[in-house]
């Protein structure tokens, strides 16, 4: 059956989440949690923050995620998240991103 292109434009996301939520349970062999769309980091600043504090701020929150993609990788026995190469690894590293997403999203600046 073919599906018509502007449908399938409707859900290009949605088959791409899929797509890539079955790639991860094929790289695991295993069912897996997921965390929930809703979990999202919020950083808040204030209408004086220094731009320099901000970008401090904002590599901690991504330090904070790719720690915990490195738990994971070395609880799955794939080594050291750093170490996975983008074209050898590349269905782990989907799979880290599906098990642990980086949802950091900024809120209106507080005066």
């Amino acid at each position: 059956m073919q599906t018509d292109p502007k449908t399938a434009a409707l859900y290009k996301d949605d088959l791409e989440k899929w797509e890539k939520r079955k790639s991860t349970l094929e790289t695991l062999g295993r069912p897996y949690n997921e965390i929930s769309g809703a979990a999202v980091i919020q950083l808040k600043n204030q209408s004086n923050t220094s731009y320099g504090l901000y970008i401090d701020i904002q590599n901690i929150l991504k330090k904070v995620v790719n720690d915990l993609r490195n738990e994971k990788c070395l609880e799955l026995g794939w080594g050291e998240y750093k170490d996975l190469d983008e074209e050898e690894d590349a269905e782990k590293i989907v799979a880290l991103k599906v098990l642990i997403p980086e949802r950091i999203i900024e809120a209106k600046i507080e005066m």
